[in-house]
């Protein structure tokens, strides 16, 4: 079977994998042959790669995904997919042995640590490995220990290596510039949420193949303009809607095209991980066989100010801050943990789902919408997926 090649597609793989797990073998492609031009699509495959090696490692046939040539294989995960599919496979017996599996994890932290370089490409991230002792890397844990994650101002550091590496022109005359401090204390909140909450699982026992990341990717509006124009423009999904609207590119779907502006790409940064997923974590129980309205209500409550969680009473996440943020940069965000498959944008629905503060300042409520419809709450049904995936969506505009 070949990779999906769309977000829904993903849907409907998961979903088919679960009525048919002995039907459900799991082929790699070659990464080249995923199509990068989709918005968001990648960062939705690594979690897709999780989810499908979770449902499907214990039908496979012994030995028919073995991983026996480590210089084929490095090579074929240099880029993000790749090395989520990669390192999980160390720990899921496609590795032909354990010393392959070392070696390969061994060669890939050491040069991850030696990350920024100087090379500038349209993506670029960094993995943990929660289990691994070189797991951890030293740009975001100090000594690369478990129990010192870097402060704001080291993530702040890191997210401008990050844009740095994707986007050839962060000049002061960029807004992503100007908005470095905003943007970094949303990957900050975000990274958090994951070091708190999935490293263990819906009990406090530790997840033995726990996988955290940061991706980051540029879209230049050449690309944009071409993907967009090229589509059915009434099956614009909800990131497309978004992205054509602030790129003022009539959408016959849901969002209509804003004033012009000078939008020269988009920035996608997502975290994932392979945790129990926001909602199991808040309820404390697995959420498969659940109400999934229950699941959305218990991903709001994540994103909800100063609550505290079920399991481990500690206190919220902190994530009503990104909304804020996002908020003023025309953002968009995208939640796909569990059952729940949320997004909230901010460009020409800016106003909508708001609070106006005494103080006269509107803020956002503590809101995501249904993916398929776009506004309100009530959820549609998506299969459940493994661990949870943010990602957001900035417009870069010369200002």
């Amino acid at each position: 079977m070949a990779n999906p090649r769309s977000l829904d597609e993903i849907e409907e793989d998961i979903s088919s994998i679960k009525d048919d797990l002995n039907g459900g073998c799991f082929e790699y492609l070659p990464i080249s042959e995923v199509d990068r031009s989709q918005i968001m699509l990648e960062s939705a495959l690594a979690q897709w790669v999780l989810t499908k090696l979770t449902l499907t490692k214990k039908s496979m046939p012994g030995g028919e995904l073995l991983i026996n040539d480590f210089p084929t294989f490095s090579h074929a995960s240099s880029g993000f997919l790749g090395a989520v599919a990669a390192l999980q496979s160390s720990d899921s017996g496609l590795f032909s042995n354990r010393r392959l599996a070392a070696l390969f994890k061994e060669s890939f932290f050491k040069k991850q640590s030696e990350w920024p370089d100087l090379v500038v490409s349209d993506s670029a991230f960094l993995m943990c490995v929660d289990t691994y002792s070189k797991g951890l890397p030293p740009q975001l844990y100090r000594d690369s220990s478990p129990e010192l994650l870097t402060d704001w101002d080291g993530f702040r550091y890191v997210i401008g290596q990050l844009l740095g590496s994707i986007v050839s022109d962060v000049s002061p005359n960029k807004n992503i510039t100007l908005r470095l401090d905003a943007i970094s204390s949303i990957f900050y909140e975000l990274f958090k949420n994951t070091h708190d909450h999935a490293r263990t699982g819906i009990n406090g026992e530790t997840i033995k193949d726990s996988r955290r990341a940061l991706f980051s990717r540029y879209y230049s509006k050449t690309q944009l303009v071409e993907l967009l124009r090229n589509k059915d423009k009434g099956r614009f999904n909800q990131a497309e809607s978004h992205v054509a609207s602030l790129l003022g590119i009539y959408s016959e779907s849901r969002i209509p095209p804003l004033s012009p502006r000078s939008v020269v790409g988009i920035v996608e940064l997502s975290v994932m991980d392979s945790g129990p997923g926001m909602a199991a974590k808040w309820l404390g129980r697995n959420t498969e066989d659940g109400n999934v309205q229950d699941e959305f209500s218990a991903v709001m409550e994540c994103f909800g100010k100063g609550q505290s969680t079920v399991a481990g009473g500690g206190r919220g996440f902190g994530l009503w801050k990104v909304l804020q943020h996002l908020k003023s940069m025309d953002g968009l965000i995208r939640v796909r943990t569990n059952r729940v498959h949320a997004v909230r944008q901010f460009s020409s629905l800016r106003h909508v789902g708001s609070d106006i503060q005494p103080e006269m300042i509107e803020r956002p409520k503590e809101a995501l919408y249904d993916w398929r419809r776009g506004f309100g709450q009530t959820q549609s049904e998506y299969p459940l997926m493994r661990g949870t995936l943010v990602s957001i969506l900035v417009p870069v505009e010369d200002v």
